[in-house]
């Protein structure tokens, strides 16, 4: 995305899952709706499957965890939506909320 948005790297797949990797450290109120609108743009663009790349990603507030929820919600039953790239301080924010329960997870390191 450009201007003040979030910045991120989108990347479609011949598999057709689509990876979003934003390349913020934080996804908050400022830009939370940034991904939103990309994630979905592809689901309307036909994206079954997505992966969201939280790599860069340090801090996440309440409005970033609801607009995964919301992808996630909208991919249920299809592909589905899967988080990788969580750094400790990420993932202790999705077991503190209990949504390590709710998404699929890779492996902690």
């Amino acid at each position: 995305m450009d201007g003040n948005g979030l910045r991120m790297d989108i990347e479609r797949r011949t598999d057709g899952r689509v990876v979003l990797r934003p390349r913020e450290d934080r996804i908050d109120g400022a830009v939370s709706l940034d991904l939103r609108r990309a994630a979905l743009a592809e689901i309307e663009a036909g994206c079954r499957a997505m992966t969201i790349d939280l790599s860069a990603v340090d801090f996440m507030d309440s409005s970033g965890l609801a607009v995964l929820v919301s992808i996630h919600k909208r991919l249920a039953g299809q592909g589905g939506l899967d988080l990788v790239g969580l750094g400790p301080r990420l993932r202790r924010l999705f077991e503190l909320t209990r949504l390590d329960q709710v998404f699929r997870l890779p492996a902690a390191e």
